[in-house]
């Protein structure tokens, strides 16, 4: 524990001792890549120093602080030189600055041992730059690099042979590709969602998402042309249009104008500041306006944070996964710029860092989108069963309404209309026998008429109110009315009837007898039939019924009213069965329905 204490303090004691001493580049393996540490750096306020003069300038330089050299947002143009020494017998180097995009780059390489100057390279509006220089064993060299930037200047450099270089740069390129072709995928994935559904989140994920995959493509200066490079310069306006739609999405997402209308405001705020940024941007002043989006998206942070915690406590499922999604965004936004502005060590795995964590935030925010639109199927699903539900429920207690006043109607005929009529009759017969000369042509039709009125109004009874069921049962009133629905002479009836008498309770033997009822109307009415079968038989705990006629049939397709098939339907739920119909015009028609025996209740 001693030593520990002792080691410490003389490490402390040293580094008080011992200002900070810019490394000098040692090359010395070709399978190894350089990084350049702690170089001097020096800012042209004015913008119009010379490599000549910078080179006699040197004792106004400044040693970084940080490992790479990291000045923050700065409109001159800033001038960084470090030293370098080859050990190894190779002669041919190259040197690597690596994005982010730059609005001007030059570097001139001075040799120490010859004094000659290697002529100036410059790169404007680059994503990096590659140098190739020689350099003799033991020579060493000074490397100038004048660069000017409109957001966080860094100059990440490295040095190592032009193979070596290369195959870095393509796992550099490579991960990149796959990290920008999966925000694509996923951006459009969620547009062709928002075209299906219309749901407004989809459409503002997706411009947050395209947007800032335009910010990564600008920012690392992939591509070039007249609109690109004016964004180069304006890089605070694509940021503040993808946070922007970041806030319309949390809004959206989370239902903020229904569930909390003070983080909403909040949001709809911010909005209007990155509004105001693009216009100081627009305005000509790009460097302030990324000045106030560096500190700005603090604010934003706290604002997607406030949001997802405020929903996943109200119990909001995907308010988890939108937590997670943003607080990996925020976490990799955060430590990036700590990268950007050289307060933590930085490299291409930096950079990378971020774009993995854009990707993170884009494919757990697409789960959450998927997992709301299942949520929202999951509701719909609910809710058309609960409206079919409700549907059934009342055409069910409409059809037994319809049963009931069927029932009432024919009690007063019976009790009311026929028994006037026999009453008439009666004293039509009563009269004659009184008056037996008098009006006995005109009786006798008038009676006959009488009669023939009462009949109609008994079958109109039992059709309405099937009191045969009571009676004789439902087999043999089925029988009774096949017998009925029989008297054409060209018609041929196939009937089979297995005896069902006491499977179902009264009400439910009603609706079966409707069911044959309308199925034999149907028949008489529409089909023309000249052939007609009905089987009714117990299968598995199940009445079966069986139709078929050789009719003129229809197409299952149309509409369903003139063969009564929503009557039947109905009459079918009711019963808690199945039906299915079968039918080729000018062939005929079949309809097949079962009705389970057991647990059979009427709603």
């Amino acid at each position: 524990m001693n030593l520990t204490y002792i080691w410490l303090t003389l490490t402390l004691l040293f580094g008080i001792l011992n200002p900070l001493q810019a490394q000098q580049v040692r090359l010395v393996d070709t399978s190894m890549l350089y990084y350049v540490s702690n170089p001097y750096i020096l800012k042209d306020n004015n913008g119009d120093l010379s490599f000549e003069q910078a080179f006699k300038e040197l004792e106004k330089f400044k040693q970084s602080e940080n490992p790479i050299a990291a000045v923050g947002v700065n409109k001159a143009p800033v001038w960084i030189y470090f030293k370098m020494i080859n050990k190894s017998p190779n002669r041919k180097w190259a040197m690597w600055i690596e994005p982010p995009a730059y609005q001007e780059l030059e570097v001139c390489i001075k040799r120490t041992a010859d004094s000659t100057d290697i002529l100036p390279i410059s790169a404007n509006k680059s994503n990096g730059l590659t140098l190739q220089f020689e350099l003799s064993q033991n020579d060493s060299a000074t490397v100038f690099i004048r660069i000017r930037s409109t957001h966080t200047l860094k100059v990440p450099v490295r040095i190592g042979t032009l193979q070596k270089l290369y195959e870095h740069n393509i796992r550099y390129n490579l991960t990149r590709g796959v990290l920008q072709g999966l925000l694509i995928a996923l951006m459009l994935y969620n547009l062709f969602i928002y075209f299906s559904i219309q749901d407004k989140a989809y459409l503002y994920f997706t411009l947050h998402t395209f947007f800032t995959l335009l910010f990564y493509l600008t920012w690392m200066g992939y591509y070039h042309n007249s609109f690109l490079d004016l964004l180069n310069e304006h890089m605070a306006i694509l940021l503040s249009i993808s946070i922007i739609f970041s806030i319309l999405f949390t809004i959206s997402f989370l239902k903020l104008n229904s569930t909390n209308k003070k983080l909403s405001r909040i949001g709809f705020s911010l909005i209007v500041m990155n509004i105001g940024i693009i216009l100081i941007s627009i305005l000509g002043n790009p460097i302030l306006a990324y000045i106030i989006f560096q500190t700005s998206m603090y604010l934003v942070f706290l604002f997607w944070l406030t949001s997802g915690i405020y929903s996943v406590k109200k119990g909001f499922k995907p308010g988890k996964y939108y937590l997670t999604a943003f607080g990996v965004l925020l976490l990799s936004g955060t430590l990036y710029n700590l990268f950007d502005n050289g307060w933590l060590f930085t490299g291409y795995e930096s950079a990378i860092g971020l774009q993995i964590g854009t990707c993170l935030q884009s494919l757990i925010l697409s789960f959450a989108l998927a997992d709301k639109l299942n949520s929202s199927k999951q509701e719909t699903m609910l809710l058309q069963k609960q409206v079919l539900a409700q549907a059934s429920r009342f055409s069910q207690r409409l059809i037994s309404s319809s049963d009931t006043e069927r029932g009432h109607i024919a009690g007063k005929l019976n009790r009311t209309v026929n028994d006037s009529l026999v009453n008439m009759k009666n004293e039509i017969l009563l009269y004659q026998k009184r008056h037996p000369n008098s009006h006995t042509s005109e009786l006798n039709q008038l009676s006959a008429y009488l009669s023939d009125t009462i009949t109609d109004i008994n079958d109109i009874t039992l059709s309405l109110r099937p009191y045969q069921i009571e009676m004789f049962g439902l087999t043999k009133s089925i029988y009774f009315l096949i017998r009925e629905a029989d008297n054409t002479p060209d018609r041929k009836m196939d009937v089979k009837i297995e005896n069902i008498d006491g499977c179902l309770s009264f009400e439910q033997e009603i609706n079966v007898y409707r069911i044959v009822q309308e199925l034999l109307n149907n028949m008489i009415k529409h089909s023309s039939a000249v052939y007609c079968k009905v089987h009714i038989s117990i299968i598995e705990h199940s009445i079966e019924v069986v139709y078929k006629d050789n009719g003129i049939g229809f197409k299952l397709n149309q509409s369903e009213s003139g063969f009564g098939l929503k009557n039947l339907q109905e009459r079918v739920n009711l019963l808690r069965g199945s039906i299915q119909f079968f039918s080729i015009v000018n062939q005929g028609t079949t309809a097949i329905i079962k009705i389970p025996v057991q647990n059979i209740k009427l709603s």
